[in-house]
């Protein structure tokens, strides 16, 4: 004799009556029911998915709640799904955010489904069944109590964007920068010196505060009158341009030490007084 084969939903069919009436040869001294509040939206969930965060929610970074009301059928699927309410944390007026709060919630909530509800042994429907959904920073999920961190009623928003590397590198974020000349009176093949100067970065991407550190006096001066014409672009934390202090940077004059690779803004090459020259010929020339 060959086994009789089921498909899903038939033995899902098979399933549901063999548990009703396992349900109903229950002893029925007083009302038998299942422990557990009928109006939670967490009570015998099956399959849930959190909201997804709506595109002005994250534009803004601006996070909120909606309170959502629905109905679950005799066969656990959501219906009469409605926004009951709807706020953003933000201290204006944003009627559009609140509202694609509340639609992120209804969408979510058609999604959901249940594991049978029994009232005196037989699959019942359960109503207002209320749902509050979160929408916020991952930060902020630290003050919730665990009863309201289930991940089916958070959304969130996405982290703030943080430029890339480390501010205490003087070439991180550089816009502009000027290469350094020698003089001819310095432009020797035996010059080797090293100006290390400190300074910080304005959250506009302004040199200021620029000190010298160590090395001869005259180059120290050449050093500080280029390193003030330097420009660095935002340097973004957390969403936020931020200002940098008490940078360290070394400007190479002549040869380099071995072994190092110095950025050509902070390089003035042997020659270099050369070039310096060209240009201020140049510059007489077409005055003239």
């Amino acid at each position: 004799m060959r086994p009789t084969r089921h498909n899903g939903k038939t033995l899902a069919r098979i399933l549901r009556a063999t548990l009703a009436t396992v349900i109903a040869m229950l002893p029925t001294t007083g009302t038998w029911a299942q422990e557990g509040d009928p109006h939670d939206a967490l009570y015998q969930v099956e399959i849930c998915r959190n909201p997804s965060m709506p595109y002005s929610a994250k534009r803004k970074m601006i996070g909120g709640t909606a309170v959502i009301s629905f109905d679950i059928d005799a066969s656990g699927r959501t219906e009469n799904i409605q926004v009951l309410e709807t706020s953003t944390d933000s201290t204006e007026e944003m009627p559009y955010l609140a509202e694609a709060f509340g639609l992120a919630g209804v969408r979510a909530i058609r999604h959901w489904q249940y594991f049978a509800y029994f009232e005196d042994g037989v699959e019942a429907p359960r109503k207002d069944v209320k749902a509050t959904f979160l929408f916020q920073n991952p930060a902020d999920t630290l003050s919730m109590s665990n009863d309201r961190m289930h991940e089916c009623l958070l959304s969130f928003l996405p982290e703030p964007p943080s430029t890339a590397g480390d501010p205490m590198d003087p070439f991180n974020s550089l816009k502009v920068c000027t290469i350094p000349n020698l003089s001819t009176e310095q432009d020797t093949p035996d010059l080797r010196e090293i100006v290390e100067l400190q300074y910080s970065i304005t959250a506009d991407g302004d040199t200021v505060n620029v000190t010298s550190l160590s090395g001869p006096e005259q180059l120290q001066q050449k050093a500080v009158k280029y390193l003030q014409q330097w420009k660095y672009n935002a340097f973004i934390k957390a969403g936020t341009p931020a200002a940098r202090n008490d940078l360290k940077v070394q400007f190479y004059f002549g040869q380099p030490p071995e072994g190092i690779s110095p950025h050509n803004c902070a390089f003035a090459a042997e020659g270099s007084s050369s070039k310096l020259f060209d240009l201020k010929w140049r510059r007489s020339v077409l005055n003239d």
